[in-house]
């Protein structure tokens, strides 16, 4: 059995159930070995969720550069909104949202209480990268009414979580409708000029 399966495994019942719903036999049972042999390839299941957690940072964050980046330098204003959009609409994909992303939605959102320093602690470099990726992009000149580039990030992660949870209560259709809403705000309060 290998490591990747493993891991594989875990972050799928990690994603759906949490950490403290998913049991290390849960894990053990769905790659098809017994417990006690996962401890060949991890020494606990906290060290397993915080390196699965700290991928799925990297992952996003890896994501986020991408769709952020475009496809070279920023040309201009409309350039810029386009890739917030962009980023916008993609973040908040949620039905299509990868095992990473469920899992950091579910954690932040649910951080598992023995862990929840270890979490906060690893969020803060996450939301940190994304500051630094806005950075890149020239947020200063496109990002209306935020002093600093913390202060938009927090907004829109309000925005964000709002989402998330809407996402939860309201069918398919409701929730485009309600989304395009919230970027329409974010629009006109945050980026417009």
């Amino acid at each position: 059995m290998t490591l990747a399966k493993i891991r594989q495994a875990a972050l799928e019942l990690f994603a759906e159930q949490g950490y403290e719903g998913t049991a290390l036999s849960e894990i053990a049972r769905a790659v098809g070995i017994r417990t006690p042999s996962l401890y060949a390839h991890v020494s606990s299941k906290e060290e397993l969720f915080l390196g699965l957690l700290r991928d799925a940072m990297e992952w996003e964050n890896a994501w986020m550069a991408r769709v952020l980046a475009g496809p070279g330098p920023v040309k201009d204003e409309a350039d810029r909104e386009s890739r917030l959009k962009s980023f916008f609409f993609a973040y908040t994909d949620l039905p299509g949202a990868s095992p990473e992303r469920r899992l950091l939605q579910r954690t932040l959102m649910y951080p598992p209480k023995a862990l929840k320093e270890k979490v906060q602690e690893t969020f803060a470099y996450y939301e940190g990268r994304l500051t630094d990726l806005l950075g890149a992009i020239g947020y200063r000149d496109f990002v209306k009414a935020a002093p600093s580039p913390e202060a938009w990030v927090s907004a829109m992660y309000c925005l964000l979580d709002g989402l998330w949870l809407e996402q939860r209560f309201y069918p398919g259709p409701e929730y485009e409708r309600r989304r395009q809403a919230v970027w329409e705000f974010a629009k006109r309060t945050l980026i417009d000029r």
